[in-house]
């Protein structure tokens, strides 16, 4: 069951991910809109993995990580929402499953190593 969870943490993460690259093709067209999302998708994968990736280089405090990631994927979901509206709605559904049910597992993983 834990892969599960772990898997649909991932794909919300992909999905927020492409959804703020995607901010490019509301602003520009073309070539320049692909130039600037691959951009925006790399800068954004980079940060991540730096300070929000369970083995991130540099973690954030544990308040400061979950209000970084819940900006971060509201502003997906009015991007998702803006681009096809069952797409936010997915989106926020698979949020409001997979977080708690992560919060719950590492507090479970702490207190057990703790």
């Amino acid at each position: 069951m834990k892969w599960v969870l772990y898997t649909i943490a991932f794909l919300v993460e992909i999905a927020a991910w492409c959804a703020t690259a995607g901010l490019a093709f509301l602003a520009l067209s073309g070539g320049a809109a692909w130039v600037v999302a691959v951009l925006i998708f790399l800068v954004v994968v980079t940060l991540w993995g730096l300070f929000m990736a369970p083995k991130a280089r540099y973690p954030l405090p544990m308040l400061v990580y979950y209000l970084v990631k819940g900006v971060f994927y509201a502003g997906a979901a009015v991007v998702l929402w803006y681009w096809q509206p069952a797409a936010g709605i997915a989106f926020v559904v698979a949020v409001l499953v997979s977080e708690p049910a992560l919060a719950l597992r590492r507090r479970e993983e702490f207190a057990a190593n703790g």
